[in-house]
């Protein structure tokens, strides 16, 4: 049996887990949720939960919905990026991270922050690092692995298990 939208509240409060099930609820496509999304979300959530508990998860619920479409409102504004010119590099890229950021400490609590886009904001910062070390033409593949090694050990364990260590390709084709 599935697990339902209040199960996952109940047991985990805030986990990506709870993420994932509102991304199911609401539809997982990168834009505004639609309001039709979002009441059948909170009807599902009043059949399977109530009290404070029932209260706490449509307090979520709309928080989440609010910075779902906040964040789709930014991402179709004509951004400063587009203005820089190409030689910039990575600047453009770590803006727009800097205002997804932003707009997540704005919008959510610390706690909800954590829960639902830790790993996401690992995962790009070290992205971003990648971009940076791969655009100074003056470093070799080892001096660049050298310097992401310590950048990729910092990321939570379950998401280093998902890309490869720095260096590993490179030492891979040097044997």
């Amino acid at each position: 049996r599935s697990r339902g939208l209040g199960d996952v509240y109940k047991r985990q409060r805030l986990t990506r887990a709870l993420r994932n099930k509102l991304d199911d609820s609401l539809g997982w496509f990168d834009g505004p949720v639609s309001p039709e999304a979002l009441e059948r979300a909170r009807q599902k959530l009043r059949q399977e939960l109530s009290g404070p508990a029932q209260v706490d998860s449509l307090r979520v619920l709309d928080s989440y919905v609010a910075y779902r479409n906040a964040a789709a409102e930014q991402q179709a504004k004509p951004s400063v990026t587009s203005a820089l010119p190409a030689n910039l590099g990575v600047m453009g890229e770590a803006m727009q991270l800097q205002r997804r950021s932003a707009l997540r400490n704005q919008m959510l609590d610390a706690d909800m922050r954590e829960a639902f886009f830790a790993d996401e904001e690992a995962l790009d910062q070290y992205r971003l690092a990648i971009l940076q070390v791969q655009s100074m033409p003056s470093f070799t593949e080892a001096e660049r692995a050298e310097q992401l090694r310590p950048l990729w050990q910092q990321l939570p364990a379950h998401v280093r298990t998902q890309i490869p260590t720095p260096g590993s390709t490179s030492a891979a084709k040097s044997e």
